[in-house]
C-alpha cells in the first residue's frame, strides 16, 4: 500500500500538463464515442463507484486515489465526446477539481450512511442534500457514478431499514430529475431501464409494495417521467405496471391513473413516432410503438368513464 505522500512516484492519473495541447486527430473524440456507449459507460461507471467504495474502505481521500482519477477522466471523455467532435477541439482534460473535492466525499458520506443505517441507525428520506441534487443535474459524471450507487442500495432491502437510504438516494434522483429540461433526460433512459428492471425484479419477489414509499419514488417520481424519452423504457414501464396488476397489487381505478400519466408524459415522444409511420403509410396510435403494450392490459382496466385519455387512446378515436 502506497502513503499518503508518495503519489507523485507514480505516473500521474490526472495528465499533467499534456492535456494543455489540444490533440489535432479526431481519435479522442472517437474514443469517447465508444466509451459513451450505453453498456459501456455502465461498466465504467460501476467501475468507478466500486472503486470510490475501496476508497471509504481504505480511508483514503478521493483526490489522492489514481485509479479513481484517471476513471473520472474516462468518464468525462465519453460525456464530452459528442462536443469535442463537434468542435473538432480534442482534450484529454484533467480530472474536474469538483469532483473529487467535492462530489466524492458527499458520495463516500452516502456510502459511510449506508453502512451505519444497515447497523440501525436512523436516516430521514426525505432529507436530500441541495449540492448532491445539482452535482446530478448538472455533471454527467457525477449522474452516472450516483445512478450506481442506487442500484446498489436496493438488492439488500429484504434487511428492512435499509430502505431508508435506498429512498434518500431515489429522492434525490427525484429532485435532480425535475431540475433538468426534456432533453436533458433522456440521458437518464439507460438508468431508467435497468430501474424499472430491478423494481420489477423486488415486486415480483415479494420485496416492494406500490403503497410503499420506495415505490412512488421509483416509479411515480423517476420512472413514469422517463416514458417520455425511450419507447424501451415506456414499454418496460407498462410491463411493470401489468404486473402489479395481475398479482392484485394495484386494482383497475389506480392502473388507469397510471396508464394516463405514462401517456401524457410520452405525449411528444409518440407524436413523433405516429408522424413517421404516417410516411410509411402506417395510420393511428398503432404506429406509436407501445400501443399493443396497453391494448394488452385492457381486460385489467375495468371501466375507462373517468379516464377519458386512455379511453380515447385505446378505441383509437383520434
Amino acid at each position: 500500500k502506497r502513503g499518503r505522500g508518495d503519489h507523485h512516484h507514480h505516473a500521474d492519473p490526472h495528465g499533467g500538463g499534456s492535456t494543455s495541447q489540444p490533440d489535432e486527430s479526431t481519435a479522442l473524440g472517437e474514443m469517447g464515442m465508444v466509451l459513451r456507449d450505453p453498456p459501456i459507460f455502465a461498466f465504467l461507471a460501476g467501475t468507478c463507484y466500486d472503486r470510490l467504495r475501496q476508497v471509504v474502505k481504505l480511508e483514503r481521500v478521493p483526490k489522492q486515489d489514481f485509479n479513481l482519477v484517471f476513471l473520472t477522466r474516462l468518464l468525462q471523455l465519453a460525456c464530452e465526446s459528442r462536443q469535442m467532435l463537434r468542435e473538432k477541439r480534442y482534450k484529454f482534460h484533467k480530472a474536474e477539481d469538483g469532483l473529487l473535492r467535492d462530489f466524492y466525499p458527499r458520495l463516500c458520506s452516502s456510502v459511510v450512511d449506508r453502512a451505519l443505517v444497515a447497523k440501525g441507525r436512523q436516516v430521514d428520506a426525505r432529507q436530500t442534500d441541495p449540492t448532491l441534487v445539482s452535482w446530478l443535474a448538472n455533471s454527467g459524471v457525477a449522474q452516472a457514478v450516483y445512478q450506481q450507487f442506487v442500484l446498489d442500495c436496493l438488492p439488500g432491502l429484504e434487511h428492512g431499514q435499509e430502505s431508508s437510504i435506498a429512498e434518500q438516494a431515489l429522492m434525490t434522483c427525484a429532485v435532480a430529475l425535475s431540475q433538468i429540461s426534456t432533453k436533458a433526460l433522456s440521458e437518464w433512459s439507460p438508468f431508467a431501464h435497468t430501474l424499472c428492471g430491478r423494481v420489477t425484479e423486488m415486486l415480483g419477489a415479494g420485496k416492494l409494495e406500490p403503497a410503499s414509499t420506495l415505490w412512488d419514488l421509483a416509479v411515480d417520481r423517476v420512472l413514469v417521467k422517463a416514458c417520455g424519452q425511450e419507447v424501451e423504457v415506456h414499454l418496460r414501464v407498462v410491463g411493470l405496471l401489468g404486473l402489479a396488476a395481475r398479482a392484485k397489487k394495484l386494482d383497475g381505478p389506480a392502473l388507469c391513473s397510471y396508464l394516463e400519466r405514462t401517456l401524457e408524459s410520452s405525449e411528444k415522444a409518440r407524436r413523433r413516432r405516429r408522424k413517421r409511420a404516417a410516411k410509411e403509410g402506417k395510420r393511428g396510435n398503432e404506429s406509436d410503438g407501445v400501443y399493443p403494450a396497453y391494448q394488452e392490459l385492457r381486460g385489467d382496466l375495468g371501466d375507462l368513464e373517468h379516464h377519458p385519455k386512455l379511453k380515447e387512446y385505446l378505441n383509437d378515436d383520434d
